[in-house]
């Protein structure tokens, strides 16, 4: 008897632990860094108005994330709105930034940004510096004619 109900607990605590780890999966599914737009969503955008990121390690753009933005797109009234949602993105949202967003037409309360749509800031950055460099030498070639 002792037996039977030492191998029923263990069943339970295997069955447990399993639930447990597809809960878990489930969840962090949810807060993936790239959402999908919605379904029957308009393509639009976020202007981001102001932005607050919990446990940001050195502005990784990784946290919760808290922000106003003023959400625009066809047929879509400007609609101020709340975001509040886990990001795990390489560029950190700063306000007067416009994030792509898509936005349910019924409902704009309803939106998604889609993070995975944003360009790469490093490749950013590398081509912003040469254009600055390119700008510069051609500035210093006038200059020494």
């Amino acid at each position: 008897m002792l037996a039977a109900l030492w191998t029923i607990g263990l069943i339970v605590a295997f069955v447990g632990m399993f639930a447990l780890i597809v809960f878990a999966a489930r969840a962090s599914g949810k807060r993936r860094a790239h959402p999908k737009p919605l379904a029957g969503g308009v393509r639009g955008s976020a202007q981001v108005v102001s932005v607050r990121i919990s446990n940001n390690q050195a502005n990784s753009g990784t946290g919760l994330c808290w922000m106003d933005v003023v959400l625009t797109g066809p047929g879509i009234a400007a609609t101020a709105a709340k975001y509040v949602a886990e990001i795990n993105t390489p560029t950190v949202p700063r306000p007067g930034m416009t994030l792509p967003a898509s936005i349910n037409p019924s409902n704009p309360q309803k939106f998604v940004i889609l993070w995975g749509e944003l360009p790469d800031p490093t490749k950013v950055g590398e081509a912003r510096a040469q254009q600055i460099a390119s700008e510069l030498r051609a500035r210093d070639g006038e200059q020494h004619i």
